[in-house]
C-alpha cells in the first residue's frame, strides 16, 4: 500500500470517526473513502490536506508517524525500543496523538485474504527479527506492526514454544492470534491453536491452575 493510502487510514484513525461519518464531513461518498483506505483509489493531495486538518495534524506530521511505524517494524536494532521513548521524541501535538493513532491503526485493517501456504515465506524472515528481541520487545512489535500479525507467524511462535523454548513464545502466539485476519472461523482456529500451546507451556512450568483458568 502506498504512502497516500496509508495516510488516509492514519488520519481517520486519529479522528475516531466511522467511514460514513468522516465521508459526510468531507463531502465525499463513503465508497470513495473505503477505496482510498484499501488502496484501490489514490487520494488527492487536497483530500489528504482536509483529512489531516480534521485529524488535528499536518500531512507532514502524518508522514512522521508512518516513518515511526516503519522504523519499529523493519529495523531490528530499533524495533524493540519502548514506543513510549520514541513518542517522547515527537513534538506536540504529535506526542499526545501517537498513542491513539497506533491503537486505532490496529483496528483499521485491510480486507482479509484467504490463508495461503505462501504466507509462511515472509513469516520466516519476520520471525528471525523477533528472535533477536526480548519477550517484551516482541510483544511491542506485534501490537504495532501489522506485518507481524499473521497466522503463519503465530504458527512459528507455537512451534518454538512446543520445541521446549517456553511460555514466552506461547504468550507471543496468543498475542498474534488476537490480530489474525482471514474470517471468523479461521481466526478461532488460530486462536485455539495458540491457546493450546500456552496451556501446555504453563502446565510444563507447573502453573496448572493458571493454564486451566482457575483464579
Amino acid at each position: 500500500m502506498n504512502r497516500e493510502n496509508r495516510l488516509v487510514r492514519l488520519f481517520r484513525a486519529l479522528t475516531d470517526k466511522t467511514q460514513q461519518e468522516l465521508a459526510a464531513e468531507l463531502g465525499i461518498m463513503k465508497g470513495t473513502l473505503t477505496n482510498c483506505e484499501s488502496g484501490k483509489l489514490k487520494p488527492s493531495s487536497a483530500l489528504l490536506d482536509r483529512m489531516a486538518e480534521r485529524a488535528g495534524i499536518t500531512v507532514g506530521q502524518g508522514d512522521e508517524l508512518l516513518q515511526l511505524h516503519d522504523t519499529l517494524s523493519r529495523t531490528p536494532q530499533r524495533v524493540g525500543r519502548d514506543p513510549e521513548a520514541l513518542f517522547a521524541d515527537l513534538g506536540e501535538p504529535l506526542r499526545t496523538r501517537a498513542h491513539r493513532a497506533f491503537q486505532r491503526l490496529l483496528i483499521l485493517r485491510l480486507p482479509d485474504t484467504p490463508p495461503r501456504a505462501e504466507d509462511r515465506i515472509p513469516a520466516k524472515e519476520l520471525f528471525a527479527n523477533l528472535e533477536e528481541l526480548t519477550p517484551d520487545q516482541r510483544l511491542a512489535v506485534v501490537r504495532i506492526a501489522t506485518e507481524y500479525q499473521t497466522w503463519a507467524l503465530c504458527e512459528l511462535a507455537v512451534e518454538r514454544s512446543l520445541a521446549g523454548e517456553g511460555e514466552a513464545w506461547a504468550e507471543l502466539a496468543v498475542e498474534i492470534s488476537e490480530y489474525v485476519g482471514g474470517g471468523k472461523e479461521w481466526q478461532n482456529r488460530v486462536r485455539g491453536y495458540a491457546l493450546a500451546a500456552k496451556a501446555r507451556a504453563l502446565m510444563g512450568a507447573g502453573k496448572v491452575r493458571e493454564a486451566a483458568g482457575v483464579s
